[in-house]
């Protein structure tokens, strides 16, 4: 009988083993002719890449239909290392602000920011034009806050990035700033403002962004090897911020993934909220996110005419063999990269250690190389399996 047990016992496990590791998610793979994407665009590619036309980058990942058609990694780095994102982690902040909405946590984007951070009442009665700020204007970086990390190296103790990591209330420390012009009127960048972000999941769910995305977000990703850093020193990991206040995720700066992992978000993106047959983003979130809402005509001084800016998401207008291609891209310093290109059915990852780099860097490459070696002329249904 005991011999019995012990057998069942072991068989049963052994099912259970093979059901989880049947969950986990590994990318289709495919050759590049059978996606018709340019053999020779991704050799081209890599020899620019090993040459350092681009810097130092560390990993170059290309979907095409849903499909991993060229995985590689450059300069030493490995395909199961964790990247620090930067400012990537701000497309990620947006997408659980989207997450809120489609659970009702939070009504839409319209709600006043007062609403949201009730304890800190204290800022709005001081400056009563704050009343003003609505949850759409932290992600559309027009919020009127007085910000400016670009004039100053985010390791410089002058850069309000830098105050804000040394303060004991990071959230307190933005929500402070002075408000020197009116919501909607004006882009500023602001790192500040995005983690503002994660302060309203904390506000609205008790839940950090973190723990939020677990359940929402990287779980249905199948996600489950991050990190949390914020670099101030320019150093290698381990020599940044780990400790954060209560509740507060990052979600400005910060995250670290794998490329492979990122090129699911991009996935995600690309496919409108869908991720495996279940939704997870309104697709509508999707459209909104790739918003113009600051561009040429509304901030001259800041956007050329090809770059506009949506909700913490850039898009580019590249010229193609078949006419101009839009190309959403989230961004994070030192050349961290996320390209999803609704035209071509086509995500793009690509990270590098490029914070001293001043040559070209992988949305040129996109331009140059990637566009011209893709074939426009595909299905939605019956080749990216939508």
């Amino acid at each position: 009988m005991q011999i019995f047990k012990a057998a069942a016992f072991i068989f049963l496990a052994l099912i259970s083993t093979r059901y989880v590791l049947a969950q986990e998610f590994e990318w289709p793979l495919a050759e590049p002719e059978q996606v018709d994407v340019s053999p020779q665009m991704i050799a081209e590619l890599t020899e620019a890449i090993s040459q350092g036309r681009y810097g130092r980058i560390k990993s170059l990942l290309i979907l095409r239909h849903g499909r991993l058609i060229h995985d590689d990694y450059f300069n030493g780095h490995r395909q199961n290392e964790l990247m620090p994102l930067y400012s990537v982690t701000k497309s990620w902040g947006s997408a659980l602000m989207g997450i809120a909405i489609r659970n009702g946590d939070l009504q839409d984007v319209s709600v006043p920011i007062e609403d949201v951070f009730r304890d800190y009442g204290y800022v709005f009665s001081s400056e009563p034009a704050k009343r003003q700020i609505l949850v759409r204007d932290l992600l559309t970086m027009r919020h009127g806050l007085a910000w400016d990390e670009w004039s100053t190296y985010f390791t410089d103790p002058a850069n309000p990035v830098f105050q804000m990591a040394q303060s004991a209330d990071w959230w307190g420390y933005v929500l402070s700033r002075p408000a020197t012009a009116a919501p909607d009127s004006v882009f500023r960048y602001s790192t500040g403002v995005a983690n503002l972000l994660g302060g309203a999941i904390w506000s609205l769910t008790g839940q950090s962004a973190l723990e939020y995305s677990d359940e929402f977000l990287f779980g249905p990703l199948d996600i489950d090897d991050y990190y949390l850093e914020v670099d101030l020193s320019g150093g290698p990991r381990g020599t940044g911020i780990t400790n954060f206040q209560p509740g507060l995720t990052p979600t400005g700066h910060g995250l670290w993934l794998r490329a492979r992992d990122m090129a699911k978000i991009g996935q995600l993106y690309l496919d409108r909220g869908a991720w495996q047959q279940r939704r997870v983003l309104a697709s509508q979130w999707i459209e909104s996110s790739w918003g113009s809402y600051s561009n040429v005509e509304t901030d001259p001084q800041v956007f050329p005419e090809n770059i506009s800016y949506g909700y913490q998401w850039w898009t580019y207008r590249f010229p193609g063999p078949a006419g101009e291609v839009a190309v959403h891209t989230a961004i994070g310093f030192a050349d961290q990269f996320i390209f999803v290109i609704p035209d071509l059915d086509l995500v793009v990852v690509s990270t590098a250690d490029n914070g001293n780099f001043e040559g070209q860097d992988m949305r040129q490459a996109i331009r140059d190389i990637v566009i011209p070696g893709v074939d426009a002329d595909f299905d939605p249904v019956q080749d990216g399996g939508l």
